[in-house]
C-alpha cells in the first residue's frame, strides 16, 4: 500500500537513474516494469539448445584422434555460452 505523498517525493527526489530506481523499489506499488516471463523462458530455452548441441559435440568421439586444439577451443565455446557472453 502506497503511504507517502507522490508529487512530494517526487519533487525532492533527483530524477537520475540510481536514485529513481531506489524510489521505485521503495514500495511495491511502485514497481510496475514488466517481467517478460515468456520472453525469458524462450532465451533460457535457445540457451539450454545451444549448450547442449556444443556438449554433444564435445562428447562426440572424435574421428582420426583426439585435436586438442579444437576440443580446447569448444570448451571455451561451452564456458562463454555458460557465462552468458
Amino acid at each position: 500500500m502506497l503511504t507517502c505523498n507522490l508529487p512530494k517525493l517526487v519533487e525532492q527526489i533527483y530524477m537520475g537513474y540510481a536514485d529513481f530506481s531506489r524510489v521505485v523499489a521503495s514500495d511495491p506499488d511502485f514497481f510496475v516494469l514488466r517481467r517478460f516471463d515468456t520472453l525469458n523462458a524462450r532465451v533460457l530455452l535457445t540457451l539450454h539448445d545451444n549448450i547442449a548441441e556444443l556438449d554433444l559435440k564435445y562428447s562426440a568421439p572424435a574421428l582420426g584422434g583426439d585435436d586438442l586444439p579444437d576440443r580446447a577451443r569448444l570448451i571455451q565455446d561451452i564456458g562463454a555460452k555458460v557465462a552468458g557472453v
